[in-house]
């Protein structure tokens, strides 16, 4: 399927690129550790919460750019499922992509 090629499904009401990027950052780095790690949906989402409170964004501004990013909608199921489904190797690939749209958008 085609990449994300409109920067604004991937960023959050309320939210900048340059904080969508940042906060997209810091999910990819986790969940580079966390899927190898095998670490199961309930604790992946709590952790995330997590990075939402240390970045001083809502939930959503976590959630939602890793949901857009992972299945290229705005509205979709849940992102854990569809990182299951698509392989941690095609989810890091769309993360990326993400990433790169986001900061060429914040430029």
């Amino acid at each position: 399927s085609e990449p994300v090629s409109d920067a604004s499904i991937l960023i959050p009401k309320k939210m900048d690129a340059p904080g969508t990027v940042k906060s997209l950052k810091t999910v990819y780095e986790y969940l580079k550790k966390a899927l190898p790690a095998g670490k199961g949906e309930d604790e992946m989402q709590n952790d995330l919460c997590g990075i939402a409170s240390e970045l001083g964004i809502k939930n959503a501004g976590v959630f939602n750019p890793l949901r857009a990013a992972v299945t290229r909608l705005k509205v979709s199921p849940p992102p854990f499922s569809c990182i299951k489904l698509l392989g941690a190797e095609e989810s890091f690939k769309r993360i990326e992509d993400a990433i790169a749209l986001l900061e060429k958008s914040a430029n």
